[in-house]
């Protein structure tokens, strides 16, 4: 069982996640990672004081023999000697002071960890795609994280995986701390601690980690001021720098061609600067998110911001100032905003040191040439269906399923289904896991095995091709029947998406192992399995072309458990996992459509996903007979028959 960052079973999973990511990395020098455990010699607090070899405990039941190490405050100590169940002695003094911290017993041969790792480099990692576990080790060689290819322009997400493998009983393992070596793209090499945000110092939230800023950066000097004035301009200055909150600033100027001499006005604008500036919102409040409707639209309440004069003079250059008509974009609250009004700050000894600047909302305005900068405006200001476009079209596949409901009138072309065997059976069956319906039919491949022309027995609507940014997963249920040979290599074909010149993709399984062919490159996967024909196998594959990885993993449904262990959840047993690197992404455009071919299987519930499953997932997607997540789909097909209706030539 796993409670936050702390495990109390063998077999136990802790994933540590970045809630922000690294950015600007070349590459990854090294790790470390602290991890420790606990039992009833580890409870109470400890006191350490820097120099000394006396620790102090209250509340404590020491009894730790000499090597041991103790883990506290994010350093370790090694135990001397223990003279009471109160006091430890260290080999040696301790360099640090803590006082009154919780402590762990450094993991061993019997209280130990395994770890994996993942990574990703996409912009967002909701709805993002991840690599597949690798272990965690210090090599160089393909596949280990210090020889990862690194895009220094994009933000590296890193994942942990800790497994544990062994615990002794009554003892609890945590997962404290994780420390990366990092070079960056300007040749610093760097390494913080991750530990979780709300903890202090090991007190991890759910296995989340976030970097911990070292710098000490734009500290306050008092021996630097030397007159009142000067004190309050630092004040100011410091107080932006600390509370600031950044701004993209786009500095209009009026066009002075444009002037009219008798209104006293200018009739065009100009945009010809933009920088990154701090602005003040006094007392840090930010107007409400209510919105107002008018016959102009919709607007939000205007607010009032406070600009150091240095600060904006630094970016803009001498004698410049803000005015009507500038235009900001505040990231905090993703708005922009336009300035309504400039006044002087009314403040001590008449320093002038800020603009009291009061926003309004943004208006685009024709007479205001942005010239350059029309396309930051679009980036910045877009309108519902801009922003929420593409998650209202998934959302809405999402929910119609459009691959899963339709209404069928025809043996094929259904949609899914351009073409089935008029041989092919489709048989009912009720396969359940406990209460989850897998699926209530599956193809018997085997009855169009005597076919002459070998035709395959599902021909589907999608064509078999896959892009160099494109990811594929395949996922379905099998059976073997009496005619599957269980200890010879006699290979069954699946699914194919081959063409005549050998392109795309084809997957195989025998008795001994599973071949997948793709550009007619083989990829064997010897699994090792005898398989029953009284069991259901379930099958994920996986083909990564963003980390350059090919997966499969085998799953096996114990109908035994529905009696034997009513109770328990309906997790699936993992009989295979085979993992293999490629050495380029796979790619293949072809005219002709995936299809099911004849064998010594049943099958049921085909799925083909336009991205990789993770491993978490696995078990959701081989449960699910109505897929959640449809707008990722390409191929669903539960082997439902078709409904065919009845012509009668004249009613009577």
């Amino acid at each position: 069982m796993v409670t936050e960052y702390t495990a109390s079973e063998k077999g136990d999973v802790i994933i540590a996640k970045l809630i922000e990511p690294y950015s600007g990395v070349n590459s990854i020098l090294d790790w470390d990672i602290h991890a420790g455990f606990s039992n009833e010699f580890t409870v109470g607090k400890l006191t350490f004081t820097q120099g000394d070899v006396l620790v102090s405990g209250i509340g404590t039941n020491l009894d730790l023999n000499n090597g041991d190490i103790i883990l506290a405050g994010g350093y370790e100590f090694i135990v001397d000697s223990t003279p009471s169940n109160t006091q430890v002695i260290l080999q040696i003094p301790a360099q640090v002071s803590l006082v009154n911290v919780d402590f762990y017993i450094k993991t061993d041969q019997w209280n130990y960890f395994e770890y994996e790792y993942r990574w990703s480099q996409n912009d967002k990692i909701n709805g993002g795609e991840f690599s597949e576990f690798h272990p965690l080790n210090k090599g160089t060689l393909l596949g280990d994280i210090l020889s990862l290819n690194i895009d220094s322009n994009s933000p590296l997400w890193i994942e942990i995986k800790a497994s544990v493998i062994d615990l002794q009983p009554l003892h609890t393992i945590s997962f404290l701390k994780v420390t990366f070596t990092l070079e960056y793209e300007n040749g610093i090499i760097e390494e913080c601690p991750q530990i979780c945000a709300e903890c202090d110092p090991y007190d991890l939230e759910g296995c989340a980690n976030i970097i911990i800023d070292c710098e000490s950066e734009n500290l306050y000097n008092p021996y630097a001021l030397q007159k009142p004035s000067h004190l309050y301009k630092s004040l100011s200055s410091l107080a932006s720098k600390i509370a600031g909150h950044n701004v993209t600033y786009y500095r209009v100027e009026p066009n002075v061609r444009s002037k009219d001499v008798i209104l006293k006005e200018y009739s065009l604008y100009d945009v010809i600067d933009k920088q990154s500036v701090k602005v003040l919102v006094p007392d840090n409040e930010f107007p409400t998110e209510q919105s107002s409707f008018n016959i102009f639209g919709m607007g939000f309440e205007d607010f009032e911001i406070h600009i150091i004069g240095d600060e904006f003079r630094k970016v803009f250059g001498e004698n410049k100032s803000p005015r009507s008509r500038d235009y900001l974009y505040f990231p905090f609250n993703n708005k922009m905003y336009e300035v309504n009004s400039v006044a002087l700050a009314d403040e001590f000894n008449r320093e002038l040191t800020y603009f009291k600047v009061m926003l309004k909302k943004f208006e685009n305005r024709t007479s205001t040439n942005k010239e350059g900068f029309e396309e930051d405006l679009t980036d910045l200001v877009q309108g519902v269906e801009e922003i929420f476009g593409e998650e209202i079209k998934e959302e809405f596949n999402k929910v119609t399923k459009p691959l899963q409901y339709q209404s069928t009138h025809h043996r094929s072309q259904d949609g899914i289904r351009k073409f089935v065997h008029k041989d092919l059976e489709i048989k009912d069956i009720d396969l359940m896991n406990k209460w989850t319906v897998i699926t209530r039919n599956y193809y018997n491949m085997s009855t169009i095995l005597s076919d002459e022309f070998q035709a395959p027995g599902v021909i589907y609507e999608q064509n078999s091709n896959l892009k160099i940014n494109n990811n594929l997963a395949i996922s379905f249920w099998f059976n073997p029947t009496l005619g599957f040979k269980t200890l010879t290599g006699d290979l069954n074909d699946i699914i194919d998406g081959t063409s005549v010149l050998d392109k795309g993709l084809m997957l195989q399984l025998s008795g001994t192992h599973i071949r997948v062919i793709i550009n007619a490159q083989e990829y064997l996967f010897p699994h090792g399995i005898i398989f029953s024909s009284e069991t259901w196998y379930g099958l994920v594959f996986n083909l990564s072309n963003t980390y350059n990885e090919v997966s499969v993993k085998i799953y096996k449904l114990d109908e035994q458990l529905k009696y034997t262990e009513p109770t328990s959840n309906t997790k699936l047993k993992e009989m295979y996992d085979g993992k293999l690197d490629t050495l380029s992404p796979l790619v293949w455009e072809t005219d002709v459509d995936w299809s099911l071919r004849g064998s010594n299987l049943n099958i049921a519930c085909v799925r083909l996903f336009n991205k990789v499953i993770e491993e978490e997932q696995h078990t959701n997607i081989l449960h699910q007979y109505v897929v959640r997540d449809s707008q990722h789909s390409i191929i669903i097909d539960n082997a439902i028959p078709s409904l065919q209706l009845q012509k009668y030539s004249e009613s009577r």
